[in-house]
Formats: structure tokens, sequence, C-alpha cells
């Protein structure tokens, strides 16, 4: 039997003595595990502030790429106006549109400056009915113009799928898309599209080289009283939207008059 002092203070004596120095390294592993965890908390606090300050809120500060980009980051966000920059640089050249929660859309108005108002084309004399754009001949402008510039929609349409927008013509003693018999009207409305074609609106769908509905035509009724047409345009090739211009025939008589009303162009 071996003898000294460990052996006279007897086995837990010998027992107590480690694990007293594994309590004393438990105690340090501890206080440099909770150093760690304090600047990994430290860390992650900084990181969101920084994520948060670096991701789209819709503000002039921080515009969004899309809507449907701001709506996948912020899923609580309401349908509102919100700031869009497509080509993410400074936010001066931002715009604010109106972006649909429900479809993610991005919609883009006409300019504050563009109105058609209520025309009698000939100014009160009969003239020759012909096709005249009603932005382009009539109004001296060369197109329809929108809040967004040319570059940044271009970059909108490349970063969609699909796009629609709605037009509305106001008629008085002028026919849109059919006539009195409520037959297809022999000249219709045209559209000038973004990619420079031109629709010339049908009433049979296989006359279409555009997709669009017929909200609802009552303008082939002529009896001295405002009435519209509305037609949604609807793409799957988003740079054929915006519509830049619409072509009116039917409005040379000294009792034709009209008005254009042009919604947003939305992207989704």
């Amino acid at each position: 039997m071996s003898k000294g002092p460990l052996n006279s203070r007897g086995y837990n004596a010998h027992y107590r003595y480690y694990s007293a120095e594994d309590a004393d390294k438990q105690v340090e592993a501890d206080r440099h595990h909770k150093s760690f965890t304090d600047h990994a908390l430290t860390l992650e606090k900084l990181l969101e502030k920084v994520d948060k300050k670096t991701k789209p809120t819709g503000k002039l500060e921080h515009p969004a790429r899309t809507c449907a980009d701001l709506f996948n980051t912020w899923k609580f966000l309401p349908s509102d106006y919100y700031f869009i920059d497509p080509n993410e640089g400074s936010p001066a050249d931002a715009i604010l549109a109106k972006c649909n929660k429900e479809t993610k859309e991005t919609c883009i108005t006409t300019a504050d400056s563009f109105s058609v108002k209520k025309t009698n084309y000939g100014n009160g004399r009969d003239v020759a009915d012909s096709y005249k754009w009603i932005v382009g001949d009539l109004n001296e402008g060369a197109e329809i113009p929108y809040k967004m510039d040319v570059p940044q929609m271009k970059l909108l349409q490349s970063l969609s799928s699909k796009a629609r927008q709605t037009i509305t013509y106001h008629c008085k003693n002028s026919h849109a898309l059919k006539d009195a018999n409520n037959a297809e009207f022999s000249s219709p409305l045209k559209l000038k599209t973004d990619n420079e074609d031109v629709e010339t609106l049908a009433i049979k769908v296989e006359s279409r080289k555009l997709m669009y509905d017929i909200v609802h035509d009552e303008c082939n009724l002529k009896n001295w009283q405002w009435r519209n047409t509305t037609i949604e345009v609807k793409s799957a090739i988003p740079e054929q939207l915006p519509i830049l211009d619409v072509a009116a025939n039917d409005i040379g008589g000294l009792d034709e008059e009209f008005a254009l009303e042009v919604g947003p162009v939305c992207f989704s």
C-alpha cells in the first residue's frame, strides 16, 4: 500500500483537488463564452442596423427597384405610393409610383402636364374625317408623357414579365369602335405602343395583334350626349407599353367632340 500525503487524506480529497481545478477551468470557459456571446449579439445588432439601412424602404432616401422588390422585402407594407428607382443609382431620379400589394404591380402615371380636354377638332366648322394622333397631331406633342423618364422605363420593362394599361375615349357624336348599328366601325381608334407599333382597335379578337379587353363601349350612340369607351391593354411583352398616343378618325364634324383619359401603366 502506498504511503504519503494524498493517501493519508483519502480518495475523496484527491477527487476534490481535481474537481476544483476543473471548476476553475469551467469558470474561465464560461467567461470567454459570455464575452463571445456578447460580441456576437453586438455584431448581430450592428448587422441588423446596416441591413435596415441598405434594404429599400420605399422612401426617397431608400427607394425600391420595383414595387415587387419592396413587398418581397417588407411583407407588412400596404398598397400605397412609394419611391421607385429601377437603376438603383442616385435617388435623385426616383419617382413616386403606385404600388399594388395584391398584384405587386408598379404603376406609373402620366405627367401632371398631360391633359386632353373636351375638343372639337374642326373648331366650330365641318372638316373632312381623317386619322389624327390626339397628342402628336392635335396637341403639338411628340407622345403621351409619363412621370418616369425613358431610360428608367426601359429598365422597369426589363425587370417585368407583363404590363397593362387602360385608356378612356370620351365622345360626343364620335364613334370609337362601333357604329350606330352596333357593327364594327370602319375607322376605329388606333393605338401607338412603346415599341412603335400601331394597333387599329378591332372588336373581333382574331383581328387583333395586341391583347386588350373592351371594358365598355358607349360611343356607338350619337345623341349629343357625352359618353365614353374604355379599353384595357394587356401584354406579356412589357416593352409594348406604355401607350404613346391614340388616333381618332370620326372627329371632323361640327357636332363631333372628344377627350382622352390615359390611366397609369402597370408593370409586374
